[in-house]
């Protein structure tokens, strides 16, 4: 009966262990939705539940919009349904070894050579505009806050064989150009996160977020140009290799993990799901490799220790 009168697609699910009477004897080992459809099975005597883990739900292909001519009706033939860029890190001419990003003629209306779009959001600044690989950037009127610029001066743009590359720093923490830039790689990952996957604020682990920033370098930064469609799962899991980290839902809270051998007492070995209390009394401890999946220690084979030295 119940399962007819509730509604059970896309309910969120908790799983938790522990033990004890109270909610805060236990602690979240999974967070999820009911399967929806198909996830729901169940006959006389039990009731089946297929449930995906939150990132599932929450994952999605980005760069999310594309140039479209009903939104851009005189932009280029060559760009029309690409997916407008997602740029992130800094790309000026001091950065890396120098290397360009591409714009697109969005209007081919405006004055000399058109309007360019770079990327789907603010930009922190635009250096250095190029046509065909010359500097045009004093023909060019810069708008960073749209992460566009227009060739307003003597340069021309044909669009069969010309290119128009760009230097520029990426988006910022607050989508403005005064903002501060997104480089570092725990930075870049909760604007992923935030703004482009409307992850919730209290759905993220901030705590945990600025003790992964901690334990990078100074200028452990990162940069992406992001133009093909990707899945956020494969961007995220880009992320956290580079910056030698793992991620899980604790809490319901995405919450990263440094993942450097750390020879430091205080650091995290186990969790209290890994202790089962037997009917005798006695507890037991299990562990499936390594707890916090440190690589040098996932090492396997039989071991045995007798307490008394035998």
């Amino acid at each position: 009966d119940s399962t007819e009168a509730e509604e059970w697609g896309n309910r969120a699910v908790t799983i938790k262990i522990g033990q004890g009477t109270t909610i805060g004897d236990y602690e979240t080992v999974f967070t999820g939705v009911v399967r929806f459809p198909g996830g729901v099975v169940w006959d006389a005597t039990s009731l089946r539940f297929q449930v995906d883990d939150i990132r599932n739900k929450d994952a999605l292909t980005l760069p999310a919009n594309r140039f479209d001519p009903a939104t851009y009706a005189n932009m280029e033939a060559k760009s029309q349904y690409k997916p407008i860029p997602l740029v992130y890190g800094d790309w000026r001419t001091t950065a890396g070894g120098g290397e360009v990003l591409p714009a697109y003629q969005i209007d081919s209306t405006i004055s000399t050579g058109g309007k360019f779009k770079i990327a789907d959001h603010a930009l922190k600044s635009i250096e250095v505009v190029y046509l065909n690989g010359a500097d045009i950037t004093s023909n060019c009127t810069l708008d960073a806050a749209n992460g566009e610029f227009s060739i307003t001066s003597t340069s021309t743009y044909a669009t069969a064989t010309d290119a128009v590359t760009v230097n520029c720093q990426g988006a910022t923490a607050d989508g403005t150009t005064s903002g501060a830039l997104l480089q570092s790689l725990p930075d870049i990952l909760d604007d992923i996160l935030q703004t482009q996957m409307s992850v919730p604020s209290g759905n993220v682990n901030s705590t945990a977020f600025s003790a992964w920033e901690g334990e990078l370098t100074a200028n452990d930064y990162g940069r992406r140009w992001i133009a093909l469609e990707v899945n956020t799962d494969d961007l995220i899991s880009d992320i956290l290799v580079e910056g030698f980290a793992d991620i899980a839902i604790e809490d319901g809270k995405y919450k990263p993990v440094y993942r450097i051998v750390d020879a430091s007492s205080t650091a995290a070995s186990w969790t209290s799901a890994n202790i089962r209390e037997n009917s005798n009394g006695t507890k037991q401890f299990t562990v499936a490799r390594d707890p916090e999946r440190i690589f040098a220690n996932e090492v396997v084979g039989d071991y045995r220790y007798d307490p008394v030295g035998a």
